[in-house]
């Protein structure tokens, strides 16, 4: 069963770990209008703007994730993806700050930890 799309399926033999980020509905929308923003200007994707119909569309698509109701990547394709890996998967809540989900991801991976630490 093709979950993932068939990207880096190849890959898989060689992870130790999977880290899944999961970021609610609205920080993640909020998230992605910023980094639309930050890419091409706020004039540019604001209304009037030569990219606001298609920044408008992009967040429309995404706002989709955890539906699943439309073509492409879905919650549920993601978790059923992830269901049968055969590494353990460490799941993080993508609100929560940065150095938090470093913290977290160090702690599991036992990187940054020296002896005696």
């Amino acid at each position: 069963m093709d979950r993932s799309g068939g990207w880096g399926d190849s890959l898989i033999p060689n992870f130790d770990l999977v880290i899944f980020l999961v970021t609610p509905r609205e920080v993640r929308l909020q998230r992605l209008r910023a980094r639309e923003t930050a890419h091409f200007c706020a004039d540019a994707v604001g209304p009037g703007g030569w990219r606001h119909a298609e920044t408008e569309e992009f967040i429309e698509w995404a706002s989709h994730y955890e539906a699943g109701d439309r073509e492409g990547p879905s919650l549920a394709r993601h978790q059923a993806w992830l269901a049968g890996l055969p590494r353990p998967v460490l799941r993080l809540d993508g609100s929560r700050p940065l150095s938090e989900l470093v913290g977290e991801i160090r702690r599991a991976t036992g990187f940054g930890h020296t002896a005696g630490a």
